[in-house]
């Protein structure tokens, strides 16, 4: 697995306000990442929370199970 593109996918998830996208984080890099070369990564497993979070520093993990409480 690509863990450069896993650290700047969970990045763009991160700092997202809106829906996420391939075409939309390939802008967002100004097409340094190519739509086709995020969804072909995308493609290749599916992550779960624990993967996720091992990309993320922990803070930010923490940061993240805060906002996505149901109170």
């Amino acid at each position: 697995m690509n863990t450069d593109l896993l650290e700047l996918y969970t990045d763009y998830l991160l700092s997202a306000f809106s829906y996420t996208t391939a075409t939309g984080l390939s802008k967002m890099t100004g097409g340094v990442v190519s739509h086709d070369k995020v969804t072909r990564f995308l493609s290749e497993k599916e992550l779960n929370s624990s993967e996720l979070c091992g990309a993320w520093s922990s803070h930010s993990c923490a940061r993240s199970r805060m906002r996505t409480r149901v109170f």
